[in-house]
């Protein structure tokens, strides 16, 4: 299950306590298992809930407490499927055991099913947060329903303009439905105006300028984003790298790639960036001296042993093993390595 959306709709949930028409259970012991939950303290959670049970065994609270604590304690899928169902034939105006129960329907692509709940958390969700859209949104998208994702996220931003998966969204869905321009024209209004500072946002702005070849933007987008002085990610400063490299500021290109390889000092793609940034302003023994770095990482990678071969051969260290980097290369395309 996806802790990220499991940690936002404990929260939602402490406030429909208040709110939702079926009445929490009085007491010691359901104050308690409430604030366990809203907490997401799951062990205080099930060790509250045999009291509570005794006191309230029938209560759609008691009920669903007991599914939350089979679904994310026990890791028992049907058991919570189960008691979700139960809950919300008993209590159907209560959000959340729509939204727990969509989140395992969609994590068994059962998509139809999890749209269906989170359309009725949605509707039960007395405070209208963004974040259920935003998980609709991500069903959609996942079931190539583009058109509905899009609408999702786009209102998702308009209750709550501050998220920046949800733009992230809008990026990722709008060519398959020719929306482009409207996404770049939502992002660009976000970057100047009320979320002017605003990082994450400003990476989306970056990004679907990388995206759609507009180096210059996405170059000064990612500036922005990492002046802003939130953590960014290896993504974060690899695709600043592409970017800066796209503008001949190979030197900056280069510190970026390397911030990147800093961080995730794993992952053969960095090296290949910071490989083939040298590549560009031609200096050729660092072409061979990061390539060969992602090969050690990764000595798969089809673009690592393409780079490497050009290293070699710029390098002049011999174009038979230049050729059998080159060979390498192909034949792990050929396998369907893309990179």
């Amino acid at each position: 299950m996806n802790n990220f959306f499991v940690q936002l709709f404990i929260l939602l949930f402490a406030s429909q306590v208040t709110f939702a028409q079926t009445s929490p259970p009085k007491g010691a012991a359901a104050d308690k298992a409430i604030a366990a939950y809203s907490a997401g303290n799951l062990d205080e959670l099930a060790t509250s809930l045999p009291t509570l049970a005794k006191q309230y065994p029938a209560h759609p609270f008691t009920l669903f407490f007991k599914a939350f604590v089979a679904d994310r304690k026990d890791n028992n899928v049907q058991e919570a499927l189960k008691g979700y169902s139960e809950v919300i034939k008993m209590a159907p105006d209560l959000m959340e055991p729509y939204l727990f129960r969509a989140i395992i329907f969609n994590e068994k692509g059962m998509y139809e099913k999890a749209i269906e709940d989170i359309t009725n958390a949605i509707k039960y969700d007395t405070d209208k947060s963004s974040n259920l859209f935003t998980l609709r949104g991500e069903i959609y998208s996942t079931a190539n329903k583009n058109e509905e994702a899009f609408a999702d996220f786009k209102q998702a931003i308009q209750i709550t303009p501050s998220i920046a998966k949800n733009y992230r969204g809008l990026m990722y869905t709008a060519p398959a439905i020719n929306k482009n321009d409207a996404a770049i024209t939502i992002i660009k209004n976000a970057v100047t105006g009320t979320e002017a500072e605003n990082a994450g946002i400003w990476e989306v702005w970056g990004d679907i300028n990388l995206r759609t070849k507009q180096f210059d933007i996405a170059d000064k987008a990612y500036n922005k984003s990492i002046s802003l002085g939130v953590d960014a990610t290896p993504d974060t400063y690899n695709s600043a790298a592409i970017a800066a490299m796209n503008v001949n500021n190979f030197s900056k290109a280069k510190q970026h790639a390397e911030k990147a390889i800093t961080l995730a000092p794993k992952d053969f793609h960095y090296y290949n960036t910071r490989a083939e940034i040298s590549v560009h302003d031609k200096t050729w023994e660092e072409v061979y001296t990061w390539a060969q770095k992602a090969l050690q990482v990764n000595e798969k990678s089809a673009r690592a042993n393409l780079l490497m071969a050009i290293g070699v051969k710029r390098t002049n260290r011999g174009d038979a093993l230049s050729a059998e980097y080159e060979k390498k290369s192909k034949q792990l395309q050929a396998e369907g390595v893309k990179d």
